[in-house]
């Protein structure tokens, strides 16, 4: 588990590639078996290939029974999700992308907290719907440049 942003996080992961001593692996995430999990989904982006149009977002509550929304799910792909995760009784806003960063939208006291939602959400939504996928992250000096 790494955390920071999203871009330095897989880049680092790309570098590590290169070290023996070090193994690190990100993952590419099944979203329609995460949607198939979720009692409720509260946000989604979808990847589109419509022109200038690159990406489409919906937000609400129920969105995936929503016309709107299974119109995007069949004809692109998502690229993240929005919900609420109840750990022990607390319900916590949470995304996930598809190539597997877990964001924890709410504010928490203890970094023991945040570990322990993190888990119990890798455990409970992504473990059996994710699989080991290649970096996608060009290198820093391409990153920079742009």
């Amino acid at each position: 588990m790494l955390s920071g942003k999203k871009r330095d996080v897989l880049a680092f992961c790309k570098d590590a590639q290169d070290k023996k001593h070090i193994v690190l692996n990100t993952i590419q995430i099944d979203t329609s078996k995460l949607i198939a999990k979720l009692p409720s989904v509260r946000g989604v982006w979808f990847k589109t290939d419509r022109g200038l149009i690159t990406s489409t977002a919906f937000f609400g509550k129920h969105i995936e029974d929503a016309d709107e929304f299974k119109k995007y799910e069949n004809s692109s792909n998502i690229t993240s999700l929005s919900f609420y995760f109840d750990h022990l009784g607390s319900y916590s806003p949470i995304m996930i992308t598809d190539d597997g960063a877990v964001v924890l939208q709410g504010a928490f006291q203890k970094i023991e907290h945040e570990l322990e939602l993190v888990v119990a959400i890798k455990k409970a939504l992504i473990d059996d719907i994710s699989s080991l996928a290649k970096s996608k992250v060009k290198s820093k000096k391409a990153i920079d440049s742009t």
